[in-house]
């Protein structure tokens, strides 16, 4: 096994599924935590960083309710985002912005409202759209490194559709 050395950047993968970015990071070198809901994603992260010889660290938690104990350099969520509530959204963001370290990035991948683009066929009770630019709005004192906003084709669900998206890299200053 290949661990990260005590001074390597921090980075929480939030909706890790069954690893492949957590084990990418680790594979670069980070001291990576990843964070998903269903145990069986979790289990699959732990053989595949074993597989790759690279180490990570797993949790079982949601979005919702999901603390951060520790300071981390990278917040990474591509997918999961949607999962949190609206009313938990504020708080949660201030949370993980609070436990980012200063020069830290948060790189997040939003679906949103799209007033051409309908729900996708296989869009959940417990998922729900950002409102445009609203990701944005709760990084406003945070530079914005990068950001897209696009709609693009899928076929999740075995369904043609469309969604509506935003993502961004934010910066604490």
């Amino acid at each position: 096994m290949e661990f990260a050395s005590e001074d390597a950047a921090v980075a929480v993968d939030v909706g890790a599924g069954e690893g492949r970015d957590a084990v990418f990071f680790a594979e670069r070198g980070l001291d990576v935590l990843a964070v998903d809901v269903a145990p069986n994603g979790l289990e699959k992260a732990d053989r595949l960083a074993r597989e790759r010889g690279v180490d990570i660290r797993t949790e079982r938690a949601d979005v919702n309710a999901f603390e951060l104990d520790e300071r981390v350099d990278l917040v990474y969520s591509i997918g999961t985002i949607q999962y949190l509530e609206p009313a938990n959204r504020e708080e949660r963001f201030e949370h993980l912005r609070a436990q980012t370290a200063p020069g830290g990035v948060h790189a997040l991948f939003a679906f949103v409202d799209h007033p051409e683009v309908p729900p996708a066929p296989d869009w959940g009770e417990n998922e729900h759209f950002y409102e445009p630019g609203e990701l944005r709005g709760y990084y406003a004192d945070w530079n914005a490194l990068y950001s897209r906003k696009f709609v693009f084709d899928d076929e999740s669900g075995g369904e043609p559709h469309r969604h509506a998206a935003e993502e961004y890299v934010f910066e604490r200053p």
